[in-house]
């Protein structure tokens, strides 16, 4: 019988203030000496694993001390772009006082782990600590040092890199991508008939008030080159669409699609949330880091086509369950709570399952990686490329990492900043 691995109940996860206690003590342990046969990457590596031993380190555990600083540092690498990233996006007002310290953002993990146990070395200050701010220099807001901040940052960039590393390894991102491969190959074989169309959408959005950017109703939506007129508070918008067709009886569907895999920096984003549905401490689980969306954009009857609506969701959900969802693809009951920042526009049809295949490392292990396929309309994705709210996907991720990352990873040096 063979073994059976779920990926998304691998018990890797845990909040960021867990990871950062854990790798508080491996960089603590990494400083302990053990001997001259020990070199710094093989303490920092031996600790890894034992603090603490989980699904992710008992498979890094085999890979030996050289390949794991390789691929840590790969880890470093995302975690300091990504902060960068935070920080450009949503904190640009406060880059210039929140931008790593210099020799924290471009430092590699046997620096950070110095730093993180109080080994300043070169940072140590220069100075008199105990100047008057005002004699030496009248038009300064407050002083700007970085001591009391080198070890939080240092362990904040360890800790990212951390959990990258823990999700890599028992979510491969190879795994990922060559899943979805499979999964859109399935798509080809079971639903998608011919070749590609590609039809403009004419239609128009709210130019003002609190539902500008998404598609106004009172104007037709046409395709081709004609063009309904505009009302006093809309605006006139182009759309081309590529499409996929489907064939069922007389019906015909042309379907956009748009399948991603989530990489790292999204599903950790996702698992930094506690589950609302959980009584203790847990993280949420990312299940659609293999997610498909088929985006109904027309249907035809005899010859004669009309733009789908959010109404056709559920008969189009009925179809692909009956020719998508067979083995190797299984229809789980499970539903996902309803994030705080969804819009109450965001009209979906979205089925959860799981894709059944032998593992890549070994085939005496089943792997059954989760799967999410969503089903919007037309005018959901229209709505969502210029709305000013939540149903544009920029917007709804923005809300979630400044309600989530932005106090969780900054919060220190919003209090020593006095921000």
């Amino acid at each position: 019988m063979k073994k059976l691995f779920l990926p998304d109940q691998a018990d890797y996860r845990r909040t960021f203030e867990e990871e950062r206690e854990f790798m508080r003590q491996v960089v603590e342990a990494a400083g302990a000496d053990v001997g001259p046969n020990f070199t710094p990457s093989e303490r920092f590596y031996d600790a890894w694993r034992r603090f603490p031993s989980d699904d992710a380190s008992r498979i890094l555990g085999l890979i030996g001390a050289g390949e794991f600083a390789r691929r840590f540092e790969g880890s470093l690498r995302r975690a300091h772009a990504w902060i960068l990233t935070i920080i450009r996006d949503h904190l640009r007002h406060l880059a210039t006082v929140l931008d790593p310290i210099d020799e924290v953002t471009s430092g590699g993990a046997q620096n950070l782990v110095h730093w993180s146990r109080g080994e300043l070395g070169l940072l140590g200050p220069n100075g008199h600590m105990d100047d008057e701010l005002s004699q030496v220099c009248s038009i300064a807001d407050g002083w700007g040092d970085d001591h009391d901040l080198i070890r939080e940052e240092s362990l904040r960039a360890l800790t990212l890199a951390s959990k990258f590393q823990r999700l890599g390894a028992v979510d491969d991102w190879g795994y990922v991508t060559q899943d979805m491969t499979r999964l859109n190959e399935l798509c080809s074989a079971r639903l998608w008939v011919g070749r590609k169309v590609v039809l403009t959408i004419n239609y128009a959005v709210y130019k003002d008030g609190d539902h500008r950017g998404q598609v106004h109703p009172e104007v037709q939506i046409t395709f081709g080159k004609e063009h309904a007129n505009a009302t006093w508070d809309s605006e006139q918008r182009s759309q081309p669409v590529k499409c996929r067709v489907v064939k069922d009886g007389e019906v015909t569907y042309l379907v956009h699609t748009k399948s991603r895999p989530k990489d790292l920096e999204a599903t950790v984003l996702k698992e930094m949330e506690l589950d609302p549905k959980s009584d203790v401490s847990k993280c949420r689980t990312a299940l659609d880091r293999r997610g498909i969306m088929h985006v109904l954009v027309a249907i035809g009857v005899a010859g004669n086509w009309r733009v789908a609506t959010p109404d056709d969701n559920e008969t189009f959900a009925v179809l692909v369950r009956e020719r998508l969802w067979r083995p190797p693809l299984f229809l789980s009951d499970r539903t996902q709570w309803q994030n705080p920042e969804s819009h109450p526009d965001y009209k979906r049809v979205k089925l959860l399952g799981r894709y059944h295949r032998v593992s890549f490392r070994a085939e005496d292990i089943e792997v059954r990686p989760s799967v999410e396929h969503q089903i919007i309309s037309l005018i959901t994705l229209l709505s969502s490329l210029e709305a000013r709210t939540t149903l544009n996907h920029d917007v709804y991720r923005a809300e979630r990492v400044k309600r989530v990352l932005v106090p969780m990873l900054f919060g220190g040096n919003f209090a020593r900043l006095g921000l």
